[in-house]
């Protein structure tokens, strides 16, 4: 199965364009798979603040305010092109790399519009302050994201692993008792129901 990034946001409107820029900056700003982006994200958001100025100047109408705008849109979208041939050649690939640089993907193989519903086999102890979950096949999905809670407290965004069947959530409190539940993640950013939780003490 090829992984790929997808280039349908260059058919969306204009505010979908910065919408990805502001995104991608976010994702990919201290981002430890990306220590050099090329062209620099800074570049990037330069010419997308460009472009926001001109697409307010086209709303006051007039054919050369439209095509300010064109030729400021087609500075961004070439830009962010070449960024995304700089995350694929470092990705080599793998659909978690990809997805962490803040854009869409998408494979050669079709997947099913629905994901099945991933399931905590078991957990258990890792290092302190580490849970290691157990989750079996991963089925149709990429990637697992982890939720986790003190028991009657708010869910907690976790690890995303392209592993089910050794997913390690850190930094947790040694000695506290926590919920665990897993969520599967397709190619196309599909996601499932929640598991059912389970629960285990952070050593």
């Amino acid at each position: 199965m090829i992984y790929k990034i997808s280039l349908a946001w260059i058919q969306g409107p204009d505010h979908g364009v910065s919408a990805l820029v502001k995104k991608v900056n976010g994702k990919m700003t201290g981002n430890a798979h990306f220590t050099d982006p090329e062209p620099p994200l800074a570049d990037i958001v330069s010419a997308d603040a460009v472009f926001q100025v001109k697409v307010a100047a086209m709303a006051q109408g007039g054919s050369q305010a439209t095509q300010e705008r064109d030729a400021a849109r087609a500075v961004v979208v070439a830009k962010v092109r070449a960024l995304i041939l700089y995350v694929e050649k470092i990705a080599l690939g793998d659909p978690i790399v990809m997805l962490s640089a803040g854009f869409d993907i998408y494979s050669s193989a079709h997947e099913p519009a629905t994901l099945d519903t991933p399931a905590i086999q078991s957990a258990e102890f890792g290092n302190k302050g580490e849970v290691i979950l157990h989750c079996g096949a991963m089925g149709n999905a990429v990637a697992l994201k982890v939720h986790y809670r003190i028991p009657g407290g708010p869910w907690i965004e976790g690890v995303t692993s392209s592993q089910a069947r050794s997913i390690t959530q850190g930094g947790l409190n040694s000695g506290q008792l926590y919920e665990f539940q897993v969520q599967a993640v397709g190619t196309n950013k599909q996601v499932s129901d929640w598991s059912d939780y389970v629960s285990h003490m952070a050593p």
